[in-house]
């Protein structure tokens, strides 16, 4: 999914930066049982990290329960954080850390520009909304 993508580009981007290793990566599909798989597959590559980012907030509470039955404590043991802002976020425990975007924004925008396509009008074909850090429990921050 294009966004996924994006997100594995952006991650990659930020680790490159901060010189660390970008390799530990599995690839999920958005859904909580993915999220869980995804962090199995990742503990059997390295039972030592201590620190998980996930695509989307509902892979990230799929990895909740994983974490829990290997005996791993969020986040005195390992962190962890989600993409989406989703409600879910504010009823896992601990809270989830999250990266929030705009998503009434992302909507009126998808709107707007159908409704321009339809008028046969120009449209801008890539729109990055802003997006911001909401720092909850899950990140021991």
């Amino acid at each position: 999914m294009p966004p996924g993508v994006d997100r594995l580009r952006g991650w990659r981007e930020a680790l490159d930066a901060a010189g660390l290793a970008t390799d530990l990566v599995e690839i999920g599909g958005f859904s909580p049982a993915s999220g869980a798989d995804a962090m199995g597959r990742l503990l059997e590559r390295d039972p030592s990290i201590d620190a998980v980012f996930f695509a989307n907030d509902q892979m990230a509470a799929g990895a909740y329960p994983v974490l829990r039955e290997r005996g791993l404590s969020i986040p005195q043991d390992i962190a962890v954080a989600g993409f989406d802002d989703d409600p879910l976020g504010t009823a896992l425990s601990p809270t989830l850390t999250t990266v929030h975007q705009p998503s009434s924004e992302l909507g009126a925008g998808m709107a707007a520009a159908l409704v321009r396509l339809i008028a046969k009008e120009e449209i801008e074909r890539q729109t990055i909304m802003p997006t911001s850090l909401v720092i909850r429990e899950s990140s021991g921050a």
